[in-house]
């Protein structure tokens, strides 16, 4: 049913500086009686499907983002109460997608083998057989799309626009006929992830004037496009050039530097769609088709006054169609900010997967959705997504069992960008979702992947039996006054195996394959032993002092249980010595949290998270942040700019979110299968912390809904249950 026969417009294809038509496609064929019809489609990169002028795509950005060299993605549609007999018509516009995708030249997927003009891909079934599938005699014409770019933008020229296309009845005589295409060489599979839609629609919340145009404020910084609703009021063929920001100068002037690669392409390219009015000034609406932009501003080039109504413009906020989204609200205000800022940069970067920022990059960043893991589950009914992100990683790894840094990707990301502190998605994922779902496929399906990467860490173990290769602790928070190096990569690299080894061994013994579990718990002891010799001193410090070493020994069991409490308490002194602040960078903090409050410090935990002291959440709360930055900084005075002379970073990464799962493990005391063998298992076991006296959650997964009220007396938190479907609910 997934056919491999493909077709394209043209050869042609669209170049950094130059754009090449996005096509529209057609074909018209008649059908007698029938009781069922479907259709598979694959339209690289991106497409729009429409059936008798209707259309009926599954949501933003189909079928999938992908790397076609390793994996084609198909939808399945059933048309049977769209298709009629008699006369029919299906059209298409196909965008470059990642099929072709200049603007990502920063990962080389400018050079990407599988590189071509869009083409199109699909076998129409009746009644079970197959009647035709995508060929020559389907007919093709430029579109109005005369520019398209996943991470560039999109320009669009209403005068190139074909009345009635996709309509039964249009006379397509006059258009060329398709030509065959190079079959892409990757595996070929349906789509199983949830749709891209959009999910809230935002108004400005305040406009004004420039030289060039207006700015437009949107009040909140996410994901989508901008709705272009023109009432007639322009030239004919006026260009309305629309630049998409996430941070103003001077409070008038939109900014662009922190969301490029401002060495590689010109900044007035970059997040920018284009739309030429046509010369008839009748009322025209105008949505991007295959791009999406990060930002709060919105800088309009080319309107007078008149133009910049209150309706011109509306943010469209893109994300995953998730099954459910979870929530959890309680009376500190700063945590309740803090919960917020990470699900606004969650729905920010998930399309499809998730991305590290929704500007810059989005790029499927391997240790920035491995940090997130926990909180996903916590957060979204995101299931589907991961598992099929999971397909494309599995497409991606080489033969030698290493790891991309990014996936997908054109063969970027083996060289810099990944190692350890990346790769261990590859165990947090499945793990995560075992937990929460307990289904066992997730695990079978990536046993193997698992199995070639522990295989090639043997191959790369030092001479001291450690490990030191990839990216370190990122963005390690510091400030003015302490002066430590970075943690040393080889600490963390070598603890960041242990851990992955160890979820794998339970991952391994759930699926019944107690021999590998056992190798894999050596293999650990080995690294373990072997850490011991080179990193411990005699006091029970790792040496050089620095809580992301401390704490990730201590969450990888490098301490015997004589020793632990000792190490505890080192990990608090380290803490106290750095000003009762933390500094690490993500993959410690990922940690650092839950050790504390695994081991009689959650109050100091919470204090770190919370408070207002330069860096923590609570900082970023206090300076009215409305999303998680990527990096913490203080800023010079009346300016968006770090003072620390750095430069500005995105303002819109969900790597730091895992402190999402920290405030539903212990705040609200939801534990989700805590023995690891039954994901309906929930044990309610908050924690006394001083600063949260109430709290409401709700939490529904697979289906089952819970909701509960926790109020703190003094030093216990009493909890009272008001809705459960089917969990089995234990309070401690």
């Amino acid at each position: 049913m997934l056919s491999d026969k493909f077709i394209s417009a043209t050869k042609e294809f669209t170049t950094e500086h130059q754009g090449v038509p996005a096509p529209y496609i057609r074909k018209t064929f008649e059908v007698s009686d029938f009781k069922s019809a479907e259709v598979y489609v694959c339209g690289l990169g991106f497409y729009e499907f429409y059936v008798n002028g209707k259309e009926i795509t599954k949501g933003k950005l189909a079928p999938y983002i992908s790397n076609p060299d390793q994996v084609v993605y198909y939808d399945r549609y059933d048309l049977t109460n769209l298709i009629k007999q008699g006369k029919n018509a299906f059209g298409f516009l196909l965008g470059n997608g990642f099929l072709n995708n200049p603007g990502g030249k920063g990962w080389n997927f400018d050079q990407g083998s599988f590189r071509s003009a869009p083409k199109l891909a699909l076998s129409f079934v009746v009644d079970g057989k197959v009647v035709f599938e995508a060929d020559t005699s389907f007919k093709t014409a430029p579109s109005p799309i005369i520019f398209d770019d996943y991470r560039m933008g999109e320009h669009y020229d209403a005068q190139k626009e074909i009345d009635g296309w996709a309509e039964i009845d249009f006379d397509d005589s006059k258009w060329a006929n398709c030509i065959e295409a190079t079959t892409p060489k990757g595996e070929k599979k349906i789509c199983t992830a949830n749709p891209i839609k959009v999910v809230k629609e935002i108004k400005p919340v305040r406009k004004w004037r420039t030289e060039c145009g207006n700015v437009y404020d949107f009040g909140a910084n996410f994901s989508g496009v901008v709705r272009l609703k023109l009432d007639g009021f322009y030239a004919p063929h006026q260009r309305f050039k629309i630049h998409h920001a996430e941070v103003l100068l001077e409070d008038t002037v939109i900014y662009k530097k922190n969301i490029c690669v401002p060495f590689r392409f010109n900044l007035d390219d970059w997040q920018t769609d284009i739309y030429y009015a046509k010369d008839d000034c009748f009322p025209q609406i105008y949505q991007p088709h295959f791009t999406y932009h990060g930002f709060r501003y919105v800088f309009i080039e080319g309107i007078d006054g008149a133009q910049a109504t209150d309706d011109l413009v509306t943010m469209l906020v893109y994300c995953s169609d998730f099954e459910n989204q979870n929530e959890f609200i309680c009376d500190n205000q700063t945590v309740n900010k803090i919960q917020q800022m990470t699900v606004n940069s969650d729905v920010s970067n998930f399309h499809y997967f998730p991305t590290d920022c929704p500007h810059r990059e989005k790029n499927g960043w391997m240790g920035d959705i491995a940090l997130s893991a926990e909180q996903l589950f916590y957060n979204f009914g995101c299931k589907k997504d991961l598992r099929e992100w999971l397909n494309t990683v599995r497409k991606a790894q080489r033969e030698d069992g290493a790891v991309p840094g990014i996936v997908p990707t054109a063969g970027w990301g083996f060289a810099w960008g990944n190692g350890p502190v990346e790769d261990f998605a590859i165990t947090e994922l499945p793990y995560y979702d075992y937990m929460f779902n307990g289904d066992k496929s997730v695990i079978l399906d990536n046993a193997d992947m698992i199995k070639k990467y522990v295989e090639y860490l043997k191959t790369i173990r030092k001479e001291n039996g450690l490990f030191e290769f990839g990216l370190p602790d990122w963005c390690e928070a510091k400030w003015k006054g302490l002066d430590k190096p970075l943690t040393n990569i080889e600490i963390t690299d070598s603890l960041v195996i242990i851990d992955m080894l160890k979820k794998a061994e339970k991952m391994f013994i759930v699926i019944g394959d107690n021999d590998y579990a056992k190798q894999l718990n050596d293999f650990a002891q080995s690294i373990r032993e072997d850490f011991r010799k080179v990193h411990l001193d005699k006091n029970l410090f790792v040496k050089g002092r620095k809580q992301t070493a401390q704490a990730r020994a201590i969450d990888s069991g490098i301490f015997t249980d004589e020793e632990k409490k000792t190490a505890v308490k080192n990990l608090v002194q380290i803490i106290k010595e750095d000003g009762n602040r933390f500094q690490t960078g993500v993959a410690g903090a990922r940690v650092l949290f839950h050790v504390l409050a695994d081991n009689g410090y959650p109050q100091l935990a919470f204090d770190l998270i919370t408070q207002e002291k330069y860096p923590s959440y609570g900082f970023w709360a206090k300076e009215g942040y409305d999303n998680l930055p990527e990096k913490f900084y203080t800023r010079r005075k009346n300016s968006p700019f770090p003072d620390d002379g750095t430069y500005l970073q995105s303002l819109n990464h969900h790597f730091w979110g895992f402190v999402s799962g920290w405030f539903y493990k212990y705040l609200c005391g939801l534990n989700v299968n805590p023995d690891y063998t039954n994901c309906n298992k929930i044990v309610i076991s908050p924690l006394a912390i001083k600063g949260v006296k109430k709290l409401n959650c709700k939490f529904e997964n697979n289906g089952k809904q819970l909701e509960y009220s926790l109020v703190r007396k003094g030093k216990k938190v009493n909890v009272t249950i008001t809705k459960n479907t089917g969990f089995d609910v234990e309070i401690k």
